[in-house]
């Protein structure tokens, strides 16, 4: 696992302290130049509300600057079809 891999695995895992399932992938745009990182999270209320999310989101997307990341953090319903998808794309981090 890489460092950055590394970095994200330890955003999700204190993300999913918080009692939400959260995974993350890479993506980019259609030319491959501009790269990020997607966490998404599957609780809404804890997505738009939830006060100790926003400061954990705000810190990490600091962090992730100062390493040359882009770090977005989505609302997404985490289905086995979009979970397989990432899987066998080899392009998901979870802690399982």
């Amino acid at each position: 696992m890489s460092n950055i891999e590394s970095f994200i695995l330890s955003v999700i895992q204190k993300i999913d302290k918080l009692g939400v399932i959260s995974w993350g992938f890479q993506q980019s745009n259609l030319t491959g130049k501009f790269k990020w990182w997607t966490i998404g999270v599957n609780d809404y209320e804890i997505y738009k509300n939830d006060i100790r999310f926003k400061n954990l989101t705000s810190a990490y997307r600091k962090i992730a600057q100062k390493k040359g990341l882009k770090l977005i953090f989505v609302y997404q319903n985490a289905t086995e079809e979009i979970l397989s998808k990432l899987l066998n794309e080899d392009n998901l981090l979870m802690d399982v």
